[in-house]
């Protein structure tokens, strides 16, 4: 979801994911995701994956290690 921003300022779109399931079904995202990956070990985490939606929208970010 976005942050609400006035009017005059383009939305905050978050950039960090962090998957809590295999299927993808659940997920942290924007703050709640950089918290989960507070040790910077959690599996399922994608930061800054925006970068790449225009030329390599297929590549995988994030593995998720839940079965």
């Amino acid at each position: 979801m976005a942050k609400e921003e006035p009017l005059t300022q383009t939305p905050v779109i978050p950039s960090a994911v962090g998957l809590l399931d295999a299927c993808g079904e659940k997920a942290h995202i924007g703050q709640e995701a950089v918290n989960y990956n507070w040790d910077g070990a959690a599996t399922g985490y994608a930061p800054s994956f925006k970068r790449y939606l225009g030329n390599e929208s297929s590549r995988p970010m994030a593995v998720n290690g839940l079965r």
